[in-house]
């Protein structure tokens, strides 16, 4: 007729589906700040989708379970030397946060014996940490945020078939250098 797209039953059905499907997915955003998501270079290597494969020690972070599949034993130690760079942009110019990141030390064990269904696992890690300090932002008045969560994890595993494994366990928490307040 006059030149316009004009869509058929068939285009609609399609446009449809389309709309169905991405209203129905499943979307997460997450405000990562605090959670310290590189415990295993492995798992950062597929950008944390690390749960089902868990190939190495780290799976006591990721799930324990996985050690299930780990024969022998594993131990890993993992660093992360952070930077950032966090600073405040006010109308006077731009000001730094002068607390340094946390770096982060993680252990993982994994002992499976070879002809056993039974397993252990041990993990030594910290799940959230952060540390700012805007006092030089705010002429002195501003605010010092310290937040530390030491975790340490222990389960056992018990592989049911080659396709499925429990764990259970135990975790324990310190929230140490938990600190709000203003600088002195």
């Amino acid at each position: 007729g006059d030149g316009c797209w004009q869509p058929d039953r068939m285009d609609m059905k399609r446009l449809y589906l389309l709309v169905i499907v991405f209203g129905l997915s499943a979307s997460t955003a997450q405000a990562a700040a605090l959670a310290n998501l590189d415990q295993s270079a492995a798992a950062l290597g597929v950008a944390n989708a690390f749960t089902a494969t868990a190939t190495d020690p780290s799976a006591m972070y990721y799930n324990p379970a996985g050690i299930a599949w780990q024969e022998g034993v594993g131990v890993m130690f993992a660093g992360a030397m952070r930077y950032r760079d966090s600073s405040v942009v006010l109308p006077g110019g731009k000001a730094p946060n002068s607390a340094s990141p946390n770096n982060l030390a993680s252990l993982y064990v994994g002992w499976m014996p070879k002809s056993s269904n039974w397993g252990l696992g041990f993990g030594a890690f910290s799940s959230y940490s952060i540390n700012n300090d805007w006092a030089s932002a705010f002429g002195g008045s501003g605010q010092v945020t310290k937040f530390d969560t030491p975790h340490l994890a222990l389960d056992v595993i018990y592989a049911l078939n080659s396709d499925m494994a429990l764990a259970v366990g135990g975790d324990w928490y310190a929230f140490s250098n938990i600190g709000l307040g203003p600088f002195m």
